[in-house]
């Protein structure tokens, strides 16, 4: 008996059911087997895709360039080949300019077998300077392929110059200093030239580029130190140089000046500007704004102060044992306590009396003591000196008011613990005895892919496969200081009886797209579940915890043949596992 069944598509590596139907017969009782059964699968073609490249070439001076295209299979093409229509389009290129020969073909074939076509169209060369010109070929109705790229581009480059020629000359610049200085110049030229400007500082005897002046007006708002400085814009194309004539930039100055003045409390002042403030009793500023005989603008900021005409009080601070000279030539020596003093005064230049009556207070001599520990081997930074040896150091600072601070520095050293430990290998069980000394605490990396993560004294791990691992130590004094040992283990006496033991679990579903059960039939205390690659690796782990089964997540798996490991009570169990 044979059948062919259409119409259904059934996914790579799953699995399906042909079901016998038994019709009853009336009065009779029928007993049916299958004894021997084919499928054969029948898998649809799969078409090539088709592309188009694109094409780009120099046009020349004279007579014709090829650009040829390649019409590409990304596979040979089947029984029958693979037929198409093929024809030139204008894109700035035009064929009513002569740009190119316009070229068409209908029912062009890629036998079976071969991959590629080459379709040639013709380019017009002249020696007329112009921009790049583009033009199309497009690929339509096509049979035996699937459609990827329908068109190739021609890119004609133009390969025509003519060398530059400056038309617009700059002008020389005259600007007050903070104002907009503009220097302007065109060229002409085929391809459109490009344009530097530069500046020569010494009179034009050297130049140099003005950085991102590449435009063909270039403006800024120039200092005064920029004055005399000598401009002119380079026109470069392929076809050569041109540059302008040099132009000078001459910087007017402005002036901005504050001054300021003292007078007496009730006096009159009169400003630059000729205006005049009376009975002044408190501090005044004014602006004064003037154009210079260069047009450019200036300005005056004027301060008035108010002298005091009686009992100014002042505070002075000075070192311990030091000299001070009060404002009216009275010198202090040795001054080691508060010290008052009232100075009568005429000031000079206002002719106000003033009374200054000044404290002068002492600032002592500082000494601050400091207690510091580090772990032996290292250094301190005790002001930009690195110390290493226990003991009593000293350094001086000067403080804001110019007097001396001691700093004492007592220094200690805090030993560092001796990390250490051995292994016993037992097939995958490693049991690791600390050995170290001096220490406080312990951290682990016992390579088993969570980094420095156990923290007892000693360790045990399961290892679960014949690999090296490199396991380290880092033992902490209760001081903090550190040490860190490591040894590589070699697990080489798993055997695959330790690894296949009977299983006492299901996995399904088997095979398994999104998530796979791990179901043990009844609760189990503990258990740990880990998802291992065909090279052994381990892609997932899962604790389990007073549970009957576990669900794993596989959306972060690639498709393809893993192992479902348990370890319970001591013992090791594997299954097979296919994710699609």
């Amino acid at each position: 008996i044979s059948s062919t069944i259409t119409g259904i598509s059934i996914p790579n590596g799953s699995q399906f059911f042909i079901r016998w139907v038994d019709a009853d017969i009336t009065g009779s009782e029928d007993g049916l087997a299958i004894e021997d059964l084919w499928v054969t699968p029948q898998l649809a073609p799969v078409l090539p895709t088709l592309s188009v490249t694109d094409v780009t070439m120099n046009e020349g001076n004279s007579g014709t360039t090829t650009f040829d295209f390649t019409v590409d299979l990304s596979a040979p093409a089947g029984a029958g080949g693979v037929t198409f229509d093929i024809q030139t389009a204008d894109g700035t290129a035009l064929i009513s300019d002569a740009d190119y020969v316009t070229n068409s073909l209908t029912g062009q074939t890629i036998p079976a077998g071969s991959s590629s076509y080459t379709f040639s169209v013709l380019v017009n060369g002249d020696v007329t300077p112009e921009a790049n010109d583009t033009f199309y070929v497009n690929v339509t109705n096509v049979t035996g392929a699937t459609v990827t790229d329908a068109q190739g581009m021609g890119i004609i480059t133009d390969d025509d110059t003519t060398p530059p020629l400056v038309t617009g000359e700059p002008s020389d610049e005259t600007v007050c200093a903070g104002d907009l200085a503009i220097f302007s110049a065109q060229a002409t030229g085929a391809p459109t030239p490009t344009v530097q400007w530069q500046v020569s500082t010494d009179g034009g005897a050297n130049w140099s580029d003005v950085s991102g002046a590449t435009a063909t007006t270039y403006s800024f708002n120039p200092a005064s130190s920029q004055d005399g400085n000598m401009y002119w814009a380079i026109f470069t194309n392929g076809g050569g140089v041109d540059t302008t004539a040099a132009v000078t930039l001459t910087v007017n100055p402005t002036y901005s000046i504050s001054e300021t003045f003292a007078v007496c409390s009730g006096s009159n002042y009169t400003f630059p500007d000729g205006s005049t403030t009376t009975n002044i009793t408190s501090t005044v500023v004014h602006l004064s704004s003037f154009t210079t005989s260069l047009g450019c603008d200036s300005n005056i900021v004027t301060t008035i102060n108010v002298n005091p005409l009686y009992n100014l009080n002042q505070n002075a601070n000075v070192c311990s044992g030091s000299n001070f000279q009060f404002p009216d030539g009275t010198m202090a020596n040795n001054v080691t306590s508060t010290v008052s003093h009232t100075s009568n005064l005429t000031s000079v230049i206002t002719g106000c009396d003033s009374i200054i009556n000044t404290t002068v207070n002492v600032t002592p001599i500082d000494t601050t003591s400091l207690a510091q520990s580090i772990c032996s081997g290292t250094v301190y930074d005790f002001f930009g000196t690195n110390l290493s040896a226990a003991g009593i150091y000293y350094h001086t600072l000067t403080n804001m008011a110019g007097c001396d601070s001691i700093i004492e520095l007592d220094l200690s050293l805090d030993m560092v613990p001796v990390a250490g430990f051995t292994s016993s290998i037992d097939v995958d069980t490693v049991d690791f005895t600390n050995t170290s000394t001096g220490a406080f605490s312990y951290l682990w990396d016992l390579s088993d892919g969570n980094g420095f993560s156990f923290t007892g004294m000693n360790a045990t791990h399961i290892y679960p496969a014949n690999a090296s691992y490199t396991v380290c130590l880092i033992a902490t004094s209760i001081q903090g200081c550190a040490d860190t040992v490591c040894d590589v283990i070699q697990i080489q006496n798993i055997s695959l009886k330790d690894q296949y033991v009977k299983a006492s679990f299901e996995v399904y579903p088997n095979p398994a797209k999104e998530q796979v059960t791990i179901a043990f039939g009844t609760e189990v205390k503990a258990a740990t579940v880990k998802v291992i690659n065909a090279l052994g690796k381990t892609i997932l782990t899962k604790d389990i915890r007073n549970a009957a089964d576990a669900k794993i997540n596989l959306n972060t798996i690639d498709g393809g043949v893993y192992f479902i490991q348990v370890d319970i009570n001591g013992e090791r169990m594997l299954k097979r596992l296919i994710v699609e």
